[in-house]
């Protein structure tokens, strides 16, 4: 009925096919990663252009000079406070407030442009934060 010719040509189609399939696979796959990968560069650009324009607006800016000088004026308060103390306890624990709001200054100093940072935190900052 069938000769050893006919099977081995239906191999070889079958092969062939096969291949042909992977191959096709294979390449759709590189290039679905590779509109990914740069879909991806295209969209990382254009959020961070996005925070930048966001950053700059005059509703943001007002925020974080708001922001800071209510950090400077806690920080000059707790200053106070540690000087008329003299229980070491508080005075520490006023001098880690006083840490962890100049860090939040700073924080806050890089996210905005250098010309709006208020005096009173930009002299706070310059002392190196006591």
């Amino acid at each position: 009925m069938f000769k050893k010719q006919d099977y081995k040509d239906a191999a070889s189609a079958t092969a062939f096919l096969g291949l042909n399939l992977v191959t096709w696979v294979v390449i759709l796959i590189v290039i679905s990663i590779g509109v990914t990968a740069v879909w991806l560069g295209v969209e990382r650009w254009r959020q961070n252009r996005l925070t930048e324009i966001m950053r700059q607006t005059n509703q943001y800016v007002t925020t974080q000079q708001t922001m800071m000088l209510t950090w400077a004026d806690e920080y000059r308060e707790n200053e106070i406070k540690a000087a008329e103390t003299s229980n070491a306890e508080v005075k520490t624990a006023l001098r880690s407030q006083n840490m962890a709001l100049c860090e939040q200054m700073r924080q806050s100093s890089v996210r905005i442009d250098a010309q709006y940072i208020p005096a009173d935190v930009s002299i706070i900052l310059q002392g190196g934060c006591k």
